[in-house]
């Protein structure tokens, strides 16, 4: 499955917890795979998301600030209002 270019196979507003581990910074189509799980995601629910040494959404937008951190982001539980 190309997750950067196929819907992912789950129900809209279905799954709980989304978690990724060094994965986003391997999707040439990361910004529908992030629309894919944020369709995905229940009310209130939980998207883990870790890069590898760098932010890929900055890089690939050209970002020069982006640094060499390992980011953790979760939403706040308001997130899907």
């Amino acid at each position: 499955m190309d997750v950067g270019k196929e819907k992912l196979p789950f129900e809209s507003d279905s799954v709980d917890i989304v978690f990724s581990y060094h994965t986003l910074e391997h999707i040439d189509g990361y910004l529908f795979c992030l629309a894919e799980i944020y369709r995905v995601l229940k009310h209130k629910g939980l998207f883990f998301i870790s890069t590898k040494g760098r932010n890929p959404v900055r890089e690939r937008q050209g970002d020069p600030s982006y640094g060499g951190q390992l980011e953790l982001r979760v939403p706040s539980p308001m997130s899907k209002e």
